[in-house]
C-alpha cells in the first residue's frame, strides 16, 4: 500500500482516478488532484510521474488517469484548466482543450474546449479516448490531432431523457467505462450517481438501465 511521510515522493491529497498499467505487475497509476501530479504505484512504492507537487505549471488538479495498450501512453484529465493531456515518458502534452471553459468541437484538440473534464475511458480498439465532462461525453482521437466530438448530451439537461443525440440528456459527471467489444459507453448519472446510462457507438442513442 502507497503513502507515507514525503510529501514530494509518497503521500496522497484526494486521489481520484487510479489504472493499472496492462504491461507491468503490481503497478498503477494514481491521479492525485489536490497535488496536482500523476503518480506510479509500484508494489508498495509511490513516485511522481508527471507534473510538479504543489505546483499548478503543468496541472491543475488531474481528476482521471487513463492508459494506452502498450502501458507507455498515459492520458489525464485536468478539471481546473479543462485540458486533456497525454504523458509519455513523464512529460505531458495538452492534446485537446484550449484552456477555455467550454463545450466546442473541434478538428484539431487544442482549438476545443472543454467544461470540467471528471472522468476517462480508453477504447483499445481504435484507440478512441472518452472523456466525462458537465451535461457531456466528449470523443478526443489522439492519432488525429486530439479531433474532439460530443459523443452524447448537451451543454444543459440534467434529467433522465433517452433517445439519439440532440434528444437525450445525460450528466455522466465522475465515472464512464467503455465496452472494449462493442463501444458502448456507461456512465454514473449525476452527483449522486442516480442511473446508469449506456450510450451506443455509432448511432449514439442513449438509454438508462437502472
Amino acid at each position: 500500500v502507497a503513502g507515507g511521510s514525503a510529501a514530494s515522493t509518497s503521500t496522497f491529497d484526494t486521489p481520484t482516478g487510479v489504472v493499472a498499467d496492462p504491461t507491468a505487475a503490481d503497478t498503477a497509476f494514481v491521479a492525485d488532484l489536490n497535488n496536482n501530479v500523476i503518480r506510479k504505484v509500484a508494489g508498495a512504492a509511490a513516485s511522481v510521474e508527471a507534473g510538479t507537487v504543489g505546483s499548478t505549471a503543468t496541472f491543475n488538479q488531474v481528476k482521471a488517469v487513463a492508459i494506452a495498450p502498450d502501458g507507455a501512453t498515459l492520458y489525464a484529465a485536468d478539471a481546473a484548466a479543462h485540458k486533456i493531456f497525454k504523458v509519455v515518458s513523464g512529460t505531458p502534452t495538452a492534446i485537446a482543450g484550449s484552456g477555455a471553459q467550454g463545450s466546442a468541437d473541434h478538428n484539431t484538440g487544442t482549438s476545443a474546449t472543454f467544461d470540467t473534464p471528471t472522468a476517462l475511458a480508453f477504447w483499445r480498439g481504435p484507440g478512441f479516448l472518452f472523456v466525462a465532462q458537465s451535461y457531456r461525453i466528449r470523443l478526443v482521437v489522439p492519432a488525429s490531432n486530439g479531433e474532439t466530438r460530443t459523443h452524447a448530451g448537451h451543454t444543459t439537461g440534467s434529467t433522465l431523457k433517452d433517445g439519439p443525440l440532440g434528444v437525450h440528456h445525460v450528466d455522466p459527471h465522475n465515472a464512464i467505462a467503455v465496452a472494449q467489444t462493442t463501444g458502448k459507453v456507461y456512465s454514473a448519472h449525476g452527483s449522486a450517481g442516480t442511473a446508469i446510462r449506456v450510450v451506443t457507438a455509432t448511432t449514439r442513442v442513449l438509454s438508462t438501465l437502472t
